[in-house]
């Protein structure tokens, strides 16, 4: 019989905005409202230039989701209040933000994935 794969002690999240992706290096037991302040830091910096992803001013305008499996562009919000093991999250998984417009409705998400290899970059560019 095969060994079992332990679970990793920490975990890379990625939390995707548009064409932004913030990485995120925590343990198993994160909530998702913590990965949320994380990701309220990242889109409140200084760094944060990226146009079309809209300003927030508190973690209550957007929420965390996942890609439902088996589907392409379908998403599932995250209970802030669950745990990346708790909700069986992998390991470099990718979280995408979906933000609030001002009467608190959700905005579809856009996020683009980065190309695969340069070859796909230096097309896009000519």
């Amino acid at each position: 019989m095969p060994p079992q794969k332990s679970t990793p002690k920490i975990y890379q999240m990625l939390i995707r905005a548009n064409k932004t992706t913030v990485f995120v290096t925590v343990p198993p037991s994160t909530t998702i409202g913590s990965l949320k302040a994380e990701a309220f830091s990242a889109l409140t910096s200084d760094l944060n230039e990226e146009e079309g992803i809209p300003k927030v001013s508190s973690v209550e305008e957007f929420h965390l989701c996942r890609v439902l499996k088996g589907k392409q562009r379908e998403y599932e919000v995250l209970d802030e209040q669950d745990s990346i093991k708790n909700l069986k999250l992998a390991n470099w998984e990718v979280l995408y933000v979906q933000f609030m417009d001002a009467k608190g409705d959700p905005i579809p998400i856009v996020a683009s994935d980065p190309p695969v290899d340069d070859e796909d970059e230096e097309t896009e560019k000519q």
